[in-house]
C-alpha cells in the first residue's frame, strides 16, 4: 500500500488520517486527492461537529510531498506544478469547512505538512514536534496562501526566519511564535487532544460554527455587517432560548429545594 487518506466519524469527532507511516505520513497525488475528498466529506457531514486532522503514528504529522513520487515522470516540473494545484485544492477545501478543524502534529510536521496544518483554526502540538519548511534548499517558493498565513501568525521576521534557514523549530518556539496554539507531553498526547477536542465538541454546534465565521471575517477584514448578521441571527435562536430556559428551571428548582 503507498499510503491513503481517510475520514471516520465517531460521533460529533470526524477525523481525518493521513496514513503513510513508512514514509513519515508523506503525500503522494493520490492522497493529496484523498485529502480533498475529505475535507468535502467533513463539510457535507451534518453529524460531525469538529474535525481532527491528524497523522497516523507517532513520527509524523506529516513530512509534505513525497518527491519520489514528483520525479518519477520525465517532466518533473510539469508533476510538481500538478502537485502545487492538487495541494491548493485541498488546502482550500480544508479552509472552506465550517466546523473547527484542529490539527493534530505529532512528531515531524515538514514543507507541505506545515501547508496543510496551517489550513486547521486550532493546531494541537505534542512536545516532539519538529516544525520546519525546507522548500528554500530545493529552490522552491512556499504557497503563497500558506505564506501569507505564516506571517500573520508570526510577523514577517520570523516567517523570514523559518523559511530561509529552513531549519525546523521545536514545540516550545513554534507555541511562542502562534504557529502552534497549544502544547502536550508527547506521553499524554492523544488524552490531552480527546480532551480538548472533547470539550469543543461539546458546545452548541451553530454557535461554534458562528464563532469560526466571525473570527475568519475579522481575519479577512470584511466588513463588520457580514458578523452582525451572524451575531443576530445566534443571539435570537430556539437553541439560546431552550439553554436559558434550562437555566430558569434550574434555579427555580433550587429556590423550591
Amino acid at each position: 500500500m503507498t499510503g491513503q487518506v481517510t475520514l471516520t466519524v465517531d460521533g460529533a469527532i470526524g477525523t481525518i488520517l493521513i496514513d503513510n507511516p513508512k514514509k513519515r505520513n508523506s503525500f503522494s497525488l493520490a492522497m493529496v486527492d484523498g485529502l480533498h475528498e475529505a475535507a468535502r466529506g467533513v463539510a457535507g457531514n451534518p453529524a460531525i461537529r469538529v474535525a481532527v486532522l491528524r497523522g497516523a503514528g507517532s513520527a509524523a504529522f506529516s513530512a509534505g510531498m513525497d518527491f519520489d513520487t514528483l520525479t518519477e515522470d520525465a517532466d518533473i516540473l510539469g508533476r510538481f506544478a500538478l502537485a502545487d494545484r492538487k495541494m491548493e485544492r485541498a488546502a482550500e477545501a480544508l479552509g472552506a469547512v465550517e466546523v473547527p478543524i484542529v490539527a493534530a502534529l505529532r512528531g515531524a510536521c515538514i514543507g507541505g505538512g506545515v501547508h496543510i496544518a496551517l489550513t486547521a483554526d486550532l493546531r494541537f502540538a505534542a512536545d516532539d514536534l519538529a516544525f520546519g519548511i525546507p522548500a528554500v534548499s530545493l529552490g522552491i517558493v512556499y504557497p503563497l496562501g500558506a505564506l501569507e498565513t505564516l506571517v500573520a501568525l508570526s510577523g514577517p521576521s520570523a516567517a523570514k526566519a523559518l523559511l530561509l534557514e529552513g531549519k525546523p523549530i521545536g514545540a516550545a518556539e513554534a507555541l511562542a511564535l502562534g504557529y502552534v496554539d497549544r502544547v502536550a507531553p508527547a506521553a499524554d498526547f492523544d488524552a490531552a487532544l480527546a480532551a480538548f477536542v472533547g470539550r469543543i465538541a461539546e458546545q452548541p454546534a451553530a454557535t461554534v460554527r458562528g464563532y469560526k465565521r466571525i473570527i475568519d471575517n475579522f481575519a479577512a477584514g470584511a466588513p463588520l455587517a457580514s458578523s452582525i448578521a451572524v451575531r443576530d441571527a445566534l443571539n435570537r435562536s430556539d437553541e439560546l432560548l431552550a439553554r436559558l430556559e434550562a437555566v430558569r428551571r434550574q434555579r427555580d428548582a433550587k429556590r423550591k429545594g
